[in-house]
């Protein structure tokens, strides 16, 4: 029996393998008929953050957009049904990523420091004629990504003299000139799309899971984003004990299950992921919002893109001492220990009725549009002048 139980075990195993095998072979098909039959002469392609349906729009989603216009396709990597799937004008959504030359096609290739794709093919891609840009968004780190491949691309990028390498925040663009001052590098924080997220609370509008939070008309405190290891859970834990009279929202998909240890309190509401468009309804219900990262070196590397969302929104914000770059904003409190988070939220939603304040946080998220992130790097690589011609 126990034989029999491993020969089958075995079969399915392979079962799996050959059914990934042929999914592979069938969406790298499609994709390079797909690239043969448009006949694109400057492509771009985003190995990045897998888009998957629902999910928050990240970093890598608002590059793609915003840097589309300058070529005449864009390849996202995706977790869609569908081989190959149009996202919005000239972006497609694929399963597979190209990794062969093209003879005809100027070829523009954008990785991230988190991304763990083999080392062994960006090497082979970059010597067959891609550009390579890499964006050093996150810290690396085992709480994150930190694979072999990972840490071979960082530690050989000099050597694969990137086209552009571009850094999220202060900490990581010192850390691109440190450890490699050679290689072109550019600066470029995180922004927002204001106008998406500035609008007011439609009691009509508001969606049904939070219109019933909002109905027990206490105060909101509000994140959205993933939980990971990096979340101080502990803290949330003790803001929703130390204030009974909050209603703590939680937005967002867990990332190495940490969510769990959220006690389920009476005023804690864990809403799961929602979808980007839908985002700006729920922050409007919230009447401060929370990013409240442990301390360590992913908070200090931290261009948090949910800062500006808030602030988009006219929230006031409530952050950790080690989020550096959340310093400095008008509306924005930093918390020096666990005691004064707490405080600070009581701050936070005593100021949000402030009209002067909230008309301050939406004009500071305006100073830090997607748009103005995006421009410096359309100059560093020359866009404008391939795309003129």
């Amino acid at each position: 029996m126990y034989f029999t139980g491993v020969r089958f075990s075995l079969y399915e195993k392979f079962l799996r393998k050959l059914r990934f095998i042929i999914t592979k072979r069938n969406a790298k098909k499609e994709c390079l008929n797909f690239i043969k039959k448009n006949n694109p002469k400057k492509i771009l392609i985003m190995n990045s953050s897998a888009y998957a349906i629902g999910m928050f729009k990240q970093r890598s989603h608002h590059f793609a957009e915003l840097l589309a216009p300058y070529f005449d396709l864009v390849l996202y990597r995706s977790l869609a049904d569908a081989n190959i799937l149009n996202w919005q004008k000239n972006i497609w959504l694929t399963k597979w990523i190209p990794d062969v030359k093209f003879k005809n096609a100027q070829v523009y290739y954008y990785i991230t420091s988190v991304n763990s794709y083999p080392y062994k093919k960006i090497k082979k891609l970059v010597k067959s004629g891609y550009k390579l840009i890499y964006d050093y968004m996150d810290q690396m780190s085992e709480d994150l990504v930190s694979t072999k491949n990972t840490r071979l691309l960082w530690k050989n990028l000099t050597k694969l003299k990137p086209h552009l390498c571009i850094a999220s925040s202060d900490k990581l663009f010192n850390d691109l000139k440190t450890t490699h001052p050679k290689v072109n590098k550019i600066l470029a924080k995180n922004g927002v799309t204001a106008q998406h997220f500035a609008i007011e609370k439609d009691y009509n509008k508001i969606p049904q899971d939070i219109k019933n939070i909002v109905d027990l008309n206490k105060p909101i405190v509000g994140y959205w984003g993933y939980f990971g290891t990096w979340i101080d859970i502990e803290l949330l834990n003790k803001a929703a004990k130390m204030r009974p009279d909050y209603s703590f929202v939680y937005i967002g998909k867990n990332f190495n299950s940490k969510v769990d240890k959220l006690e389920l309190l009476p005023n804690v509401y864990i809403l799961g992921r929602k979808d980007y468009s839908i985002l700006p309804k729920y922050g409007a219900c919230f009447d401060c919002a929370v990013i409240p990262f442990k301390l360590g070196e992913i908070a200090k590397a931290t261009s948090p893109v949910k800062l500006f969302e808030y602030m988009a929104l006219k929230k006031p914000v409530v952050c950790t001492k080690d989020l550096k770059e959340c310093y400095n904003y008008t509306g924005v409190l930093i918390a020096q220990d666990h005691d004064d988070f707490i405080n600070k939220l009581d701050e936070a939603i005593k100021i949000s009725k402030d009209e002067n304040i909230k008309n301050e946080l939406l004009r500071q998220a305006q100073m830090e549009s997607w748009d103005e992130k995006v421009s410096p790097i359309v100059k560093k690589l020359n866009l404008e002048e391939i795309y003129d011609k």
